[in-house]
């Protein structure tokens, strides 16, 4: 995997709060003038769903996102 992406959640296939996610990294994506569609991801991997944002909004948290 790309090492320029952070996985910030991770949901089974087919979960509702998947777009929820997507939409609120979204926002905030927004909020920091930066393009939604080249900062904010989600890769469909193992039978679950990952929500990725890039390294520019993690900077943004002290590089302090991403789940283990």
């Amino acid at each position: 995997m790309n090492s320029d992406w952070i996985t910030v959640a991770v949901y089974p296939v087919l979960n509702e709060e998947v777009a929820r996610e997507v939409q609120r990294w979204e926002y905030v994506a927004e909020d920091m003038a930066l393009y939604p569609e080249r900062n904010v991801r989600y890769v469909e991997k193992d039978n679950q769903v990952l929500v990725q944002v890039s390294q520019s909004i993690n900077q943004a948290f002290d590089g302090a996102l991403g789940v283990e």
